[in-house]
This record gives structure tokens, sequence and C-alpha cells, in this order.
């Protein structure tokens, strides 16, 4: 009796397990990758995960003042010898795919699939190591992320500065 007790508690917390870790296997969500604040602004930078694979990256700009425009999405493509590349996203994606920037307020965000991300920084004819989202307004300042790398498991990564302590 004993061992039958003992077998339906294993196979029903089994069970429990299983469940649990396919409901939040399907679950979509956003991780959060870098955030910087500065003086006037904050640039924050996240990634949509669905079952287990990147599927979309959101860039949000808070300005502490109403009144300020966001001109345009860019990225700083970083070479080997900390070279430096600026490319506009109303460059390295077509007119049909071109993500939208919207506004709320004093909040502009876009949306890109990752995977047109990735096929358009492949396209470009600069080697780069690492990379950094920035916004920039139409008073030509610029807030800039934190060096992210790509990676075939989590999509974006923070790259680690090496100092400690």
């Amino acid at each position: 009796m004993e061992n039958l007790f003992t077998y339906i508690f294993v196979i029903g917390l089994i069970s429990t397990i299983a469940v649990l870790y396919l409901y939040r296997k399907d679950k979509q969500r956003i991780l959060p990758l870098s955030e910087q604040t500065y003086q006037d602004a904050k640039i924050t930078v996240s990634i949509v995960k669905e079952k287990s694979a990147a599927r979309q990256v959101i860039i949000k700009v808070f300005f502490k003042k109403e009144d300020a425009i966001l001109k345009d999405f860019l990225v700083e493509l970083i070479g080997e010898e900390k070279t430096k590349k600026y490319v506009s996203f109303a460059s390295i994606f077509s007119e049909e795919i071109r993500p939208e920037i919207l506004r709320d307020k004093s909040e502009f965000y876009t949306g890109v699939p990752y995977s047109q991300l990735k096929a358009a920084l492949s396209s470009i004819d600069f080697p780069f190591k690492s990379l950094r989202l920035v916004a920039e307004t139409i008073d030509g300042k610029k807030y800039k992320s934190h060096q992210l790398a790509m990676s075939g498991r989590w999509g974006f990564i923070k790259i680690d500065s090496g100092n400690y302590n």
C-alpha cells in the first residue's frame, strides 16, 4: 500500500513539474537588457522572448521635458580597433519594414523584429564586434545604450567590461 502511494506521489509530482514548465516556456517574456540614465533622458533596451527565442527588440526613450523630439534611432557599430560607424534605422530597413517611432507624451519607443534587425546588420559592409542602440534628437544630442553584442542564444547580450574591484 505504501508503494502505491509513493508511485502516485512521484507521478503526480513529475506531471505537475512538466505542466508548469510547458506553461512557462510558452509565455512571452520582456527581458530588460540595457538601461542608461542621462540628466535629461533615459534609454531602455529590452528583448521580447517567446518559446526561448528572441522575437523583438524594444527601444524606449523617456525624456524629462515634454517638448523634446526624437529625430531617429541609430545603430553605432563598433569594430575591432574601436572604430565606429553610425547607421540610421531609415537607411538599413526598407520602406515596407521600417519600424515606426511611436510617441506617448515624453516617451518615444519602437519595436523591431529581431530577425529583421539581425539581417539588416549582417548586410552592412562594416565588420563590427559590438554595437550600441542610439536615440538622436533634433537638437543633435545622442543617447546611447550599453555596448551590446550579438548572441545566437540570447539575441543581444550586454558585454562584460572585465573590470572587477
